[in-house]
């Protein structure tokens, strides 16, 4: 996901960054998890199973005198059984 954010990223410049998950077609609270630096995964709990969902990542960077929001392009995913 991350190969496809339009400025590269530098992983010394990212602060925190955020998965939002959204059902599409549907009428529902968005999903969200966050993480610091020090982790490369998240988990998003509490998504429904066999529910097709559009995941973006947005994430704060800081640049020599700013921070910035960046994301990621938005990729469809389905959960399994579980909600996973």
């Amino acid at each position: 996901m991350w190969s496809k954010v339009t400025n590269a990223i530098s992983v010394q410049d990212l602060l925190i960054f955020v998965a939002v998950c959204t059902a599409t077609g549907k009428n529902d609270k968005s999903r969200l998890a966050t993480a610091n630096v020090s982790f490369s995964n998240v988990l998003v709990g509490t998504l429904k199973p066999y529910t097709e969902y559009q995941v973006q990542v947005v994430a704060l960077v800081k640049g020599q005198t700013t921070i910035a929001m960046r994301s990621s392009s938005i990729l469809l995913q389905r959960t399994k059984e579980g909600g996973e």
